[in-house]
């Protein structure tokens, strides 16, 4: 059966948010198992240099929104001086965003759903996103 990627980011969304609610060595695995399945697809369309259609998985922004649902809708709760339990799986997803800003980068489109895309993994680990400082500046 189809299900339509309104409904899957609507599953992710909330996936999302009671995943921010379990332990934080548990948010960070199931976060990571989590975003490499929307990273995969990406990267698949990149590497393999896949024409877009739009709405279909051939779309990099269906990936992209489920990406970005997933960043906006994990909220843990951490202490000052904890290591934000998203910050890992931010910093491993960026080269494949990174490629995809490179790919996309005459597509505007596209490129309005990968600066959203990164905004909200900015706000998920928030003063925790400075180790992507650098590399963002020099994209």
């Amino acid at each position: 059966f189809s299900i339509s990627n309104e409904a899957v980011v609507g599953l992710l969304k909330g996936v999302a948010s009671i995943l921010g609610r379990f332990p934080k060595e548990r948010i960070k695995e199931d976060m990571k198992k989590l975003c490499l399945v929307q990273v995969s697809h990406i990267q698949k369309l990149i590497e393999e240099n896949i024409p877009i259609e739009k709405n279909t998985k051939s779309d990099p922004v269906v990936w992209l929104d489920r990406l970005a649902a997933i960043f906006r809708n994990v909220n843990p709760i951490v202490q000052n001086g904890e290591q934000h339990p998203c910050q890992e799986v931010v910093m491993e997803v960026w080269p494949t965003l990174s490629l995809a800003f490179q790919r996309y980068s005459s597509d505007l489109r596209v490129m309005e759903h990968c600066c959203r895309c990164l905004r909200f993994a900015v706000r998920c680990v928030h003063q925790h996103s400075a180790p992507l400082l650098s590399p963002l500046v020099e994209q």
